[in-house]
């Protein structure tokens, strides 16, 4: 870290190497949707991490570090998409097609991947970060707390929330 501080440029491609890969993840599935987006995030938060890198204290890992900034830039890229899209007023709806829906050949570990990922699509951003950094990243609820600005009960109950939502979209999801 002082290395990386201290401008090394090798320290800086180690960071690159190891944790981009890794935020490239965790932005994907806090937002899902278009890879540009999703690539436009990370180098957002990228740039981010860098301007601040000198008031990095070390009070938490690298990568929690990373993925509070990542999670302040993907909901900053959703707000300005939710404006946008506020002032589209569509015309007609004859363009919307059923292409959107999962084919219905798809069966077994694919549907239910699919299923997965479209209901945590539908979750709230914050549910996401909190369900995608807890059972894919494998972060503790401590480091989430350091990510996403709270408490640890806080997170806890969030945590409770963001399953309990899961779980009801992923229920309304399958045929019965």
């Amino acid at each position: 870290m002082a290395r990386l501080q201290a401008g090394d440029a090798r320290a800086l491609e180690q960071l690159f190497e190891i944790y981009v890969p890794r935020l490239y993840r965790f932005v994907w599935r806090s937002m899902g949707g278009d890879i540009l987006d999703v690539e436009d995030v990370l180098q957002e938060t990228m740039v981010a991490a860098l301007r601040t890198l000198p008031r990095f204290r070390g009070e938490c890992g690298l990568y929690t570090w990373l993925c509070a900034i990542a999670r302040h830039k993907v909901q900053d890229h959703i707000r300005r998409q939710q404006r946008r899209r506020a002032r589209i007023v569509p015309e007609s709806f004859d363009d919307l097609n059923e292409t959107a829906r999962p084919s219905a050949s798809l069966e077994g570990t694919i549907a239910q991947q699919q299923a997965l990922e479209q209901a945590l699509q539908d979750l709230p951003v914050d549910y996401r970060i909190v369900l995608t950094g807890k059972y894919i990243e494998g972060f503790s609820v401590s480091e989430l707390a350091q990510i996403v600005g709270r408490s640890e009960k806080s997170v806890e109950s969030l945590l409770t929330r963001a399953r309990a939502a899961l779980r009801e979209r992923l229920a309304g999801a399958t045929p019965g």
